[in-house]
């Protein structure tokens, strides 16, 4: 039996890093995420500051939560199709396909498979699965499939809840808190069309360490998950993937059983962690790297993702005004600085040669790229701006940029959850 942590011992935790010890992350000293029970602290704080809180027991879900486990969506949308990736192991790593996803060249092979199938269809191979590892049909990325992650977004969501019992049980949603958390949270619109999605899992499939460049509430409706997060300030430290990388937005990082020799800034780290229930959700800010695995076999939740109206790591900097230069500016901000940087540097030498330019320009040597000087002088007048014309700041900050994310074996870190031995699952509720 799994039971709800006293996290906040009666009184509500404010720091942006956390409050109480919770069970460490790969080694990493860990602490609750804040957690609210109303929607008033929500409002009066959590959405104002743009920062991550849970609200347990919400109304955000009316009459599904505990109801919509995808049993029992697949006897009420049985022809409804959903995508689903296929993993070797526990772990699922988002990756965008093909040339498109891959500007910089980087060689790349998906460690996981898709597949698009009807619900019946992904929650009998759930359930399969979970008995044993089945074989995987030739031509597949590994020999075998042993957990599966389904996604039902945009019009596929929006038809399955379109009629019949579905329909019935969305008409329960308390619309005006959603609504007012659009308001609070400053939302722009929903990103990816709809914005909204309806995500399952296998028992412990977890999807690794990324962050988004949008707002999401993630909102619990079936089985438990547990979320774990880092703030946009430990960018430096979660190694992303090159932008022109298929794996942008990921993190490098095996979080539950680093290399700190490949990723030493890792042991600095402070994440935050908390069990979501039925009918709980938490708030999400844009940039704020997350790591999910489902306790429950067969975890439910539903999201929205919405653009915002506030920065985000797609932002342009001159946008920021002075919360660049406030104090921690810098850092809190890095995921838009990082990625302004990369353009600059695609802009004068091409996607190809991204990777080798940044490395030399981390390490401080030329390298004979055509375009390599107009590139070298951008960033060079870019990063004095930001750091206010102090070149040692503006050094060390690129330095940071660069190691170890440009000019190692990306391949491997692509496989490095795939391929470094488990960690056993330590329940934290």
């Amino acid at each position: 039996m799994h039971l709800l942590l006293p996290t906040l011992y009666g009184e509500v935790c404010y720091r942006r890093f956390g409050c109480l010890d919770a069970p460490p992350v790969g080694g990493q000293t860990a602490r609750w995420i804040p957690e609210v029970d109303s929607a008033e602290l929500l409002f009066s704080h959590f959405l104002p500051r743009d920062e991550p809180v849970v609200v347990r027991g919400s109304s955000l879900l009316g009459r599904s939560v505990g109801r919509w486990s995808p049993d029992y969506i697949a006897k009420h949308a049985h022809g409804t199709v959903v995508h689903t990736f296929r993993s070797p192991n526990r772990y699922f790593s988002y990756y965008v396909p093909g040339i498109a996803g891959n500007p910089g060249g980087y060689p790349f092979e998906p460690p996981t498979d898709s597949a698009d199938m009807t619900i019946p269809e992904a929650v009998a191979r759930a359930h399969s699965q979970r008995r044993a590892c089945l074989p995987a049909p030739a031509g597949s990325a590994a020999s075998q499939w042993c957990s599966l992650y389904a996604f039902a977004d945009g019009a596929t969501f929006r038809d399955m809840v379109a009629t019949g019992q579905l329909a019935e049980d969305r008409g329960t949603w308390d619309g005006e808190l959603y609504e007012q958390i659009k308001k609070g949270a400053e939302w722009a619109g929903p990103a990816f069309g709809l914005g909204m999605a309806l995500i399952f899992g296998q028992e412990n499939s977890t999807m690794t360490a990324h962050y988004d460049s949008h707002s999401n509430v993630l909102s619990q409706v079936f089985g438990e998950k547990e979320v774990v997060i880092w703030a946009p300030e430990e960018t430096d430290k979660m190694y992303p993937f090159p932008n022109q990388h298929s794996c942008a937005r990921q993190s490098m990082v095996h979080v539950d059983n680093p290399d700190l020799v490949a990723h030493p800034r890792y042991k600095l780290t402070h994440p935050l962690r908390t069990v979501l229930q039925p009918g709980d959700f938490i708030f999400l800010p844009a940039g704020w790297w997350h790591h999910l695995r489902s306790v429950s076999h067969l975890s439910t939740s539903v999201a929205w993702w919405h653009d915002t109206l506030r920065p985000n790591p797609y932002s342009a900097p001159s946008e920021l005004g002075d919360l660049l230069w406030r104090r921690g500016g810098t850092i809190r901000f890095s995921q838009t600085v990082w990625t302004h940087v990369e353009t600059l540097v695609g802009r004068h030498v091409g996607p190809k040669a991204v990777d080798a330019v940044m490395a030399a320009l981390g390490n401080m040597r030329k390298l004979v790229v055509p375009g390599f000087q107009q590139a070298f002088e951008e960033v060079r007048d870019f990063l004095l701006w930001v750091h206010k014309n102090n070149p040692e700041q503006a050094g060390k900050y690129m330095n940071r940029m660069v190691a170890g994310r440009f000019g190692v074996d990306h391949e491997r870190f692509a496989r490095t959850w795939y391929l470094r031995p488990d960690v056993p699952v330590v329940d934290t509720v």
